[in-house]
C-alpha cells in the first residue's frame, strides 16, 4: 500500500497533510522506499493536523478540545430533551449539519431565515452547545480553525505544505491551504485499461473476487491487493464469511488473518462488550434484590467470569435447576440458597449483595461501583484473553471514562441512567481490533482513494454509488445547500463527483477490475451507466473422477486403562443395548434433564424412596409392622412423608404429599402380606467387580427371611417386568450384578406406583414374595440364571475394557439416546 507519486522534492522541514490516516501511512511507506526514513517530513490527516496546530500555537489555552464522542453525547443529552423519534439517528444527522455549517462557514441566521421548523430546532440545540462549551470552557474539532485562523494568518511557515488526496476540499481547507500556501499533490493520469464485470448476485460476485485475490496472492505473496467496496459497511459479514471459506480462516485470530477488512462493528455488537452489560445488569439484580431468571442463564455461563472453567458443569447443573422449578424470579437470599455446588459464584453474589445501595450519584461515583462489581466478578480472569478481546476490554475501560470527562453528565443520576448512557455510546462507538501485515486489503471506496495497489478489483459498482442520488442534510434547507455547493445537494455536483471518483479508482493501480451484481438479498440492482459491463463467464462443471476409497474400521477404542468406574451399571446396561452407547459413556458427557413444572417423574421416585428408607430403619421387620394399627400406620406415614417433602418446592408439596401417602400405604398393604423378614440394610452402598471392571452400586433394600435366605429388593416407581433382567440383553442390571457378586437367594422389583403394588421377583424358593401362581411358573430357575447372568454380564464387562463400539443398537435401545448426533444411526443402519 503505496502512492503512486515522485516525492524526491520533499524534504524533512515539510509537511504533507492528506485525507485520512491510510493515505499518511502509504506516504510514510512510499518516502522509504523512495528517500530513506532520514527525510521523513511531517505527515497529518487533516483532523489531525488541526489539533496538532492549535496545541502548538496555543500552549497555555485554557480550553479543552471534545472528542468526537464527547461531543456527540452532548448533542445526545440535548436532543433527548426533545420529544423526537430515533434519536440515535438525529444525533448523527445534526452532528452532520454542525459540521458542514462550521466548515461551509453557514451561519445560524441564514437558516433561521427560511423559518424551517426543522432547522430553527437545530439551532436551537446549536445554541445550547455553545452555552455549555462556553460555561465549561470548551471547544470541538470544528473551532480549531477559526481559533487558530488569526495566528497563523501572523506565524511564518516553516518548510514547504502540500496537501493530497481530499476529495473535495470545503471552503475551510481552501482558506487553511491559502494561509499555508500549500500546493497539491495531484494523482498521475488514471489508467484507462480496465476489467468490467457483470455477476448474477452479490454472493457470485463476492466469490469471483476472493477466489480472485486467493490467486493472485498465492502466485506473488509480495504483492499488494485492494478489494474496494462502496457498501463495506452493508456487506461486512457477508464478505468476512466467503473470504473465509476460500482462504479457510474461519478460526484464525484477526492479526493472523491473510486480509484485513478496514471497517469496524459498534463496540456493543462484540460478545465481550454483550457480556459486560450482562454482567453488569445481573449485578445491577443483585444489588436490589431481585434476580431475573433470563439474566442468571445469560451471565452464570460467561466464559469470562472467575470460576468459569472450575465451576463450568456445576453452573450448568444449576441453570437446569433454576428452569425447572418454574420461576421467572429469585430473591438474593434463595438464589444463594439454591447455589450448593458453586461456591465461588456464590461468593460473588454474596459480595456483590453487600454492596451499599444507592438511589442517585454522580457519573463519577457510577464509574467506581462498575468498575467494583467488575472486580467482584474477576471479569476476563479466568482464562488469558485472546489478543483481540484484550483490546476490547482495554477499549471499554478507555471509553468508559467518558462518565468523568462529559461536562453534560455532572449531575445526579440512576445507576440505570448510568448504564444506559453507556450502552447508546459503545453503539455509536466503531472499533476494529488491530489487523495484522495482510497483504490483501479490503477497504471502502474512500478509504481506497489516493492509495496505489499491485492490483486492485472495485465491487458494486451500481448507479446507486455512482453516480448516486441527490441528498439533502436533514436541518439544512435544500436552498441553503445549493448555494454553498454541499455535497450530493445538486445532481450536477454528484455527476461531477461520480466522474472524479472513477478516476480516482482507477488510478487505484495498473490491473483494475470492476464488477456489480445484479441481484442483492432478491433485490435487482442497476449498473452505474458510467461503465460497460460484460456478464461473466459461466464456471466450466469439474468433471467427476474416480477415486479410491479407503476404509477404515473404527468400531474398536483404545483399550480401557483405568477399570475403576463411575456409574458401572448404567454404562453395563448400555454397552449390552448398543456397543457405541457404551463407549459414549468413557467421554464424560454431561446430561442434563429438559425442562418441566413441578417434579419430574425421577424426583418423584426419589420421594418414594426416601420414605421407605426412613419407615424401615424405624419399623425393621414383618412383626413390627403387622403388629401396628391402621391409624399408627397412617401417622408413620405421613410423619415420614412430611420429612421427605419438605425439602421439595412449596408449590408441589400438598399435591405430593397426598400422592404419595396413598402409593406408600397401598405398598405397605403389600409388605404385610409376606412371611417373617428382618430388613438387614437401606439405600447401602457396595462395591462390585465384574471381571476386572469396578464401581460401586446401591441397593434400596436388604431383607433377611426367617430361613436365613437374603433377598434383594430394587424399588421401582414406574413399569417394571422380569424380562428387564432375564431376557437377552439385560435392561436392568443392577440386581443381577449384585446377584453374581455376592452370596444372595433372590432378588426382586417392588413396583410401587398408584396403578399396582406388586412384587417381580427371581429366586431360589418361588415361594419367597407374594405373589400369582401364574408368576411362579414362570420364574426362571435359580441357578440356570446365574449362570446366564454371569455369562451376558462378563461380556459386557470385557467389552468395555477392550472399547468395542459398534453401532449396533438393540430394540428400544436409541428410543431415550441423545448420542444419535455421535453415532449417525439414522444414517448408517436406517433406523426411523
Amino acid at each position: 500500500m503505496r502512492v503512486r507519486l515522485d516525492l524526491s522534492s520533499i524534504q524533512a522541514d515539510d509537511t504533507i497533510i492528506v485525507a485520512n490516516n491510510r493515505q499518511a501511512l502509504a506516504f510514510k511507506r512510499t518516502i522509504i522506499e523512495q528517500l530513506g526514513a532520514i527525510k521523513m517530513p511531517s505527515i497529518y490527516s487533516y483532523p489531525a493536523f488541526l489539533k496538532k496546530t492549535w496545541s502548538q500555537l496555543n500552549p497555555q489555552d485554557s480550553l479543552r478540545l471534545l472528542s468526537d464522542h464527547e461531543l456527540r453525547i452532548l448533542f445526545s443529552e440535548l436532543i433527548n430533551k426533545c420529544a423526537v423519534q430515533n434519536p440515535g439517528a438525529v444525533t448523527d444527522e445534526a452532528i452532520k449539519c454542525y459540521r458542514l455549517m462550521k466548515t461551509h462557514f453557514i451561519s445560524k441566521e441564514k437558516i433561521i431565515n427560511y423559518q424551517n421548523s426543522p432547522g430553527v430546532l437545530f439551532v436551537s440545540w446549536m445554541d445550547g452547545l455553545s452555552q455549555i462549551k462556553k460555561q465549561f470552557q470548551l471547544i470541538d474539532s470544528s473551532d480549531l480553525f477559526l481559533k487558530m485562523e488569526q495566528a497563523l494568518k501572523e506565524s511564518t511557515p516553516v518548510g514547504n505544505y502540500y496537501h493530497y488526496g481530499i476529495k473535495k476540499t470545503t471552503p475551510e481547507q481552501n482558506k487553511l491551504f491559502d494561509l499555508l500556501q500549500s500546493q497539491e499533490l495531484e494523482l498521475p493520469q488514471a489508467n484507462d485499461t480496465y476489467k468490467a464485470i457483470s455477476h448474477p448476485t452479490i454472493e457470485m460476485e463476492l466469490q469471483s473476487i476472493a477466489e480472485w485475490s486467493w490467486e493472485k496472492i498465492s502466485k506473488k505473496p509480495q504483492h499488494q491487493i485492494a478489494v474496494v467496496i462502496p457498501n463495506l459497511g452493508e456487506l461486512q459479514h457477508k464478505v468476512s464469511s466467503i473470504f473465509d471459506e476460500v482462504f479457510g480462516s474461519h478460526a484464525i485470530e484477526t492479526q493472523q488473518k491473510p486480509f484485513n477488512i478496514s471497517l469496524g462493528n459498534s463496540l456493543s455488537q462484540y460478545p465481550l462488550i454483550r457480556h459486560l452489560f450482562k454482567v453488569i445488569d445481573l449485578s445491577h439484580e443483585i444489588m436490589q434484590g431481585n434476580v431475573e431468571l433470563d439474566s442468571l442463564c445469560r451471565v452464570i455461563p460467561s466464559p469470562y467470569i472467575k470460576g468459569a472453567n472450575i465451576e463450568s458443569n456445576n453452573r450448568n447443573l444449576l441453570i437446569n435447576q433454576l428452569m425447572g422449578r418454574g420461576k421467572s424470579g429469585f430473591t438474593t437470599k434463595q438464589l444463594t440458597a439454591l447455589i450448593t455446588d458453586c461456591p465461588i459464584l456464590k461468593e460473588q453474589i454474596l459480595n456483590i449483595s453487600q454492596i451499599q445501595k444507592k438511589r442517585r450519584a454522580s457519573s463519577e461515583d457510577w464509574l467506581e461501583s462498575l468498575y467494583q462489581l467488575l472486580d467482584i466478578w474477576a471479569f476476563g480472569s479466568d482464562r488469558a484473553l485472546s489478543s483481540s478481546e484484550y483490546q476490547l476490554f482495554e477499549k471499554f475501560q478507555n471509553e468508559c471514562l467518558i462518565l468523568n470527562q462529559n461536562p453534560a453528565l455532572r449531575r445526579q443520576i440512576t445507576f440505570e441512567e448510568c448504564v444506559n448512557l453507556l450502552k447508546k455510546h459503545f453503539d455509536a462507538v466503531i472499533f476494529q481490533p488491530q489487523s495484522g501485515d495482510a497483504n490483501i486489503h479490503i477497504l471502502g471506496a474512500l478509504e481506497a482513494e489516493g492509495l496505489h495497489f499491485d492490483a486492485v478489483w472495485v465491487s458494486n459498482m451500481t448507479s446507486d454509488f455512482l453516480p448516486g442520488v441527490v441528498k439533502f442534510p436533514l436541518f439544512i434547507p435544500a436552498n441553503i445547500c445549493s448555494e454553498f455547493h454541499l455535497p450530493s445537494s445538486t445532481f450536477d455536483l454528484i455527476q461531477t463527483s461520480a466522474v472524479s471518483t472513477l478516476s480516482k479508482l482507477k488510478a487505484l493501480s495498473d490491473e483494475v477490475h470492476f464488477s456489480f451484481a445484479e441481484t442483492n438479498d432478491g433485490r435487482e440492482q442497476i449498473a452505474t451507466p458510467l461503465l460497460d459491463f460484460e456478464p461473466c463467464a459461466e464456471n466450466t462443471p469439474i468433471a467427476p473422477q474416480e477415486q479410491t476409497l479407503t476404509t477404515v474400521k473404527d468400531t474398536c477404542a483404545p483399550r480401557l486403562k483405568n477399570t475403576a468406574i463411575k456409574q458401572g451399571v448404567q454404562t453395563l446396561q448400555d454397552q449390552m443395548s448398543c456397543p457405541f452407547k457404551g463407549f459414549v459413556r468413557r467421554l464424560k458427557i454431561q446430561e442434563f434433564e429438559s425442562n418441566h413444572l413441578g417434579l419430574n417423574r425421577a424426583e418423584q421416585g426419589v420421594l418414594i424412596h426416601r420414605i421407605l428408607e426412613t419407615i424401615f430403619t424405624e419399623i425393621s421387620t414383618a412383626k413390627a409392622l403387622k403388629e401396628l394399627s391402621g391409624e399408627s400406620i397412617n401417622r408413620l406415614i405421613k410423619s415420614h412423608a412430611q420429612n421427605a417433602i419438605g425439602t421439595t418446592d412449596q408449590n408441589y408439596q400438598a399435591i405430593e404429599k397426598g400422592r404419595i401417602i396413598r402409593i406408600i400405604k397401598q405398598y405397605l398393604l403389600l409388605e404385610e402380606q409376606r412371611t417373617d423378614f428382618t430388613v438387614v440394610a437401606t439405600e447401602s452402598v457396595v462395591e462390585v467387580c465384574i471381571d476386572g471392571l469396578g464401581f460401586t452400586t446401591k441397593l434400596d433394600r436388604i431383607d433377611q427371611l426367617a430361613n436365613g435366605d437374603k433377598l434383594i429388593i430394587d424399588y421401582k416407581t414406574g413399569q417394571s417386568a422380569l424380562s428387564q433382567i432375564t431376557g437377552e440383553v439385560i435392561e436392568q442390571a443392577q440386581l443381577p450384578i449384585y446377584a453374581i457378586s455376592n452370596e444372595v437367594d433372590g432378588i426382586a422389583f417392588a413396583q410401587i406406583n398408584a396403578s399396582e403394588c406388586v412384587f417381580k421377583a427371581v429366586a431360589r424358593d418361588r415361594e419367597i414374595l407374594p405373589s400369582s401362581k401364574q408368576a411362579q411358573t414362570k420364574m426362571p430357575d435359580w441357578d440356570a440364571q446365574l449362570n446366564t447372568w454371569q455369562e451376558t454380564l462378563s461380556k459386557a464387562s470385557l467389552d468395555f475394557q477392550q472399547g468395542v463400539a459398534d453401532v449396533l443398537p438393540e430394540k428400544n435401545a436409541c428410543n431415550y439416546c441423545d448420542y444419535d448426533l455421535l453415532c449417525r444411526v439414522e444414517k448408517t443402519l436406517g433406523h426411523a
